[in-house]
């Protein structure tokens, strides 16, 4: 088993008594969750967000078992249990992997619609919509899905 250093954005005092960790779905990174930082950076708290292995500006490489993830996600440097622990998507698969291989790893789960058990129909539509989303990305496109307000 190979750890892969991930690398993260953070928001807020580093010195905060609440630390917390994002972990963005498929297809995205640690830029992601900025909104999350920001409202827990703004309620005093410390927020970090990791770009997962093979996304954002963490390193590729030859393995994305849910296994490689959790153990990444246990890699991140602390000085204790996190306070808490936000998984998007298959973030949220990879959070809960990573709690249950080290249950003292978090105080609390926060899952955002995680992909914790699919169909192979849900599975199909996923991986269409991927594909899709992935052919056809343009800066007005993303804007649309993802209004600011």
């Amino acid at each position: 088993m190979s750890v892969v250093d991930l690398p993260f954005v953070s928001w807020g005092d580093q010195l905060s008594p609440r630390q917390a960790l994002l972990v963005h779905g498929l297809g995205s990174d640690a830029q992601t969750m900025w909104r999350l930082g920001e409202h827990l950076a703004n309620a005093g708290w410390h927020a970090i967000a990791v770009d997962q292995r093979g996304h954002g500006s963490a390193p590729r490489t030859t393995t994305y078992r849910i296994d490689d993830f959790a153990n990444d996600l246990l890699a991140v440097p602390r000085s204790r249990p996190w306070d808490l622990v936000i998984g998007h998507s298959i973030g949220g698969a990879n959070v809960v992997r990573s709690s249950a291989l080290e249950p003292t790893w978090t105080e609390s789960l926060l899952l955002l619609d995680p992909a914790l058990a699919t169909t192979a129909k849900d599975r199909d539509e996923i991986s269409s919509r991927q594909v899709d989303n992935h052919r056809n990305i343009t800066v007005e496109r993303q804007t649309a899905l993802n209004p600011l307000s």
